[in-house]
């Protein structure tokens, strides 16, 4: 196995549905990969011209590979990630929500400590009390040595996908 096949993989999975850009710099790191996805929807009275509200939804997924992941790393994420919270959403009054998934692709096997901080890493940002949505951020690490999957708390859902890819590529 080996992450460029990976990388593949999952830029043809998102390319259905999201805006996949490659080798994207964002807060001062490079990502492989970069998809977004954005969904407009609304409430209407009795004709769909009759609109109520409107809310957005957002996904971005940012795809790094990385040599060796320990806890330090980990807690650095954290830090990056309010800085990426910052750059790339943009919340008005319609934000209900958006979801920024860190996947990263490790060479090397991860020690139980560092799946320890991996599970316990929490990110996420209000805005404006809630009248302007949230932020949350989601952490993925895929071990392509062992060929398994550790995820945050909020991403636990996420980890079937990514390991059925994982497995898919062997």
């Amino acid at each position: 196995m080996d992450a460029i096949t990976y990388i593949e993989k999952l830029e043809q999975m998102y390319e259905k549905n999201f805006q996949v850009i490659k080798n994207k710099t964002i807060s001062k790191k490079r990502y492989d990969l970069y998809a977004h996805y954005k969904d407009i929807e609304g409430r209407t009275l009795i004709t769909k011209n009759d609109i109520i509200d409107k809310f957005e939804v957002n996904e971005y997924c940012l795809v790094r590979k990385i040599d060796n992941l320990d806890e330090k790393i980990v807690d650095e994420l954290l830090q990056h990630s309010k800085n990426l919270i910052k750059e790339i959403v943009k919340p008005h009054i319609e934000h209900k929500k958006s979801n920024i998934t860190l996947i990263l692709l490790c060479k090397k096997p991860l020690f139980q400590n560092t799946v320890q901080a991996i599970k316990k890493f929490k990110c996420e940002k209000i805005h404006c009390f809630y009248l302007c949505g949230i932020t949350e951020v989601r952490l993925v690490v895929i071990d392509i040595a062992k060929e398994k999957v550790y995820t945050s708390k909020k991403a636990k859902e996420l980890g079937k996908i990514y390991l059925n890819k994982l497995e898919n590529t062997v």
